[in-house]
């Protein structure tokens, strides 16, 4: 077997085109930004970059958030920096997927970004404690939920404190409460573990419980707002006798009135001293 000579003046061939579900090859720029966003990454990964870190901690605190926090999920940053690494080539030069991150680190990270929102779901399950369930029924939705499904426990625990200090005891709500102090499974959801949410909720379903047996068994009909009065509906008048009842009119004097006023009152009110006659005031003859 002989190697094959090309003819004189022929080019060479060209080579094959990348397919077309490839992507295509980053540019200088986008190189440099990658190599950017790495090294930032590396050193969120460091001690010194944890230590700074920290010490913005107590900064953003002290200005209300206006100088952000630095982010302290190191397991997300991991997982970010080996998903954006230098794609590796294939045989036929094709680029291969980053190679997939360890499931402890991605578990780690993802479980970690759900608990830094617990904070916000805290929050906002203390502001549904001061809402009527009668006028706005998902709020009685909202806390069953995060009282049953939420898989923080400080969130679990709000919502048994805002069951405890609000007026909603509705009956799926005691159902909540009876399933969460028993730590039964009945809705689905996992039995409750922690005996401080159960020992808040059992608190709970007997307030509710007392509330409903004083009521009757049910809870009373919220008034009909404004909005559901009729437009016909005309204000009631009511006739009374102005001339019997009427009260004179209150006086409404100068200061220079009320102050001749209060000088004949005080002249009128002075006791009055008579002259002595001339017998009087004569001596006893001597006898």
């Amino acid at each position: 077997a002989g190697f094959a000579v090309a003819p004189c003046g022929a080019w060479p061939a060209a080579a094959p085109p990348a397919p077309a579900g490839a992507p295509a090859a980053p540019g200088f720029f986008q190189r440099v930004g990658l190599a950017l966003h790495r090294a930032h990454l590396r050193c969120q990964q460091s001690v010194a970059g944890k230590l700074v870190a920290n010490m913005v901690k107590p900064v953003s605190r002290l200005t209300g958030g206006l100088i952000p926090a630095c982010p302290d999920n190191e397991f997300a940053a991991a997982v970010e920096l080996q998903a954006g690494g230098a794609p590796a080539t294939g045989p036929g030069g094709e680029p291969l997927p980053p190679p997939p991150p360890p499931p402890s680190v991605a578990a780690a990270a993802k479980i970690k970004a759900e608990q830094a929102e617990a904070q916000l779901r805290r929050d906002a399950v203390a502001f549904l404690a001061g809402v009527d369930c009668r006028y706005y029924p998902e709020a009685e939705a909202a806390l069953i939920a995060s009282l049953r499904a939420d898989r923080s426990e400080c969130v679990r625990m709000e919502a048994a404190k805002s069951l405890l200090h609000c007026g909603c005891c509705t009956p799926a709500i005691i159902a909540a409460l009876k399933i969460c102090v028993e730590g039964s499974e009945a809705d689905g959801n996992p039995a409750e573990c922690s005996p401080r949410v159960r020992q808040i909720a059992a608190r709970a379903l007997i307030q509710c419980q007392c509330r409903c047996a004083a009521s009757g068994g049910a809870l009373p009909r919220p008034e009909a707002p404004l909005a559901a009065v009729a437009q016909t509906a005309s204000p009631a008048s009511f006739e009374t006798n102005e001339s019997a009842h009427s009260a004179p009119a209150p006086r409404r004097d100068s200061l220079w009135q009320i102050w001749q006023a209060a000088g004949r009152r005080s002249t009128d009110d002075a006791p009055t001293f008579e002259a002595p006659t001339a017998d009087e005031t004569s001596e006893p003859a001597l006898r």
